[in-house]
């Protein structure tokens, strides 16, 4: 498995990652904060065939670059919740599976922070988006919201083994295990 972290200074600081298989060179992007050629460049030296865009909220940090996305791979499949750009977009089910190449994966949709909030665990590895940091949660429009995503931490992530990596859409990566014993929302 190939992980690849593009950190963004737009209006925020925002992660965005190409993840891929190596056995199969099948690739995809997780959220499209900014547009970096160095992306193009590692596609192209992996020989890498990048299938997917996966949109975890449609917030305009994590949205900002998709039609260079688009521009740059037009086979490209958009995988949102609610969002559109344009053509088709898969839209998961919660505890839908997923797989990439040979590697097996899950989303789960945990509203609180947006309603539309797609979390992907592949192989190990976390991209939670803004549903959870390290050592925080996203943030929330009013308490329901809150307890909505909490409970949805609880009850989705927090189960996965403690070496899972968390892969978030803002700040350093995490685990499960650091997480659940010292993130003061939990």
């Amino acid at each position: 498995m190939l992980i690849e972290r593009f950190l963004f200074i737009n209006s925020e600081e925002v992660n965005s990652f190409l993840v891929a298989c190596r056995n199969s060179k099948q690739a995809m992007i997780i959220d499209a904060g900014g547009f970096d050629e160095r992306l193009v460049d590692l596609v192209e030296h992996y020989g890498l065939q990048v299938r997917h865009l996966l949109v975890t909220h449609a917030h305009s940090d994590h949205v900002g670059a998709v039609k260079l996305v688009v521009d740059a791979y037009p086979q490209i499949e958009l995988i949102a919740a609610e969002y559109s750009f344009h053509g088709e977009t898969r839209r998961p089910e919660d505890d839908e599976d997923f797989q990439l190449g040979s590697l097996n994966g899950r989303f789960h949709r945990i509203p609180g922070h947006a309603d539309d909030m797609l979390v992907l665990y592949l192989n190990g590895h976390l991209f939670t988006g803004d549903v959870l940091f390290a050592g925080s949660v996203g943030g929330t429009s009013d308490e329901d919201n809150y307890f909505k995503q909490i409970e949805g931490v609880r009850t989705k992530l927090l189960p996965y083994p403690d070496d899972t990596i968390i892969h978030p859409g803002h700040g350093p990566n995490s685990t499960i295990g650091l997480e659940r014993s010292f993130d003061p929302f939990l």
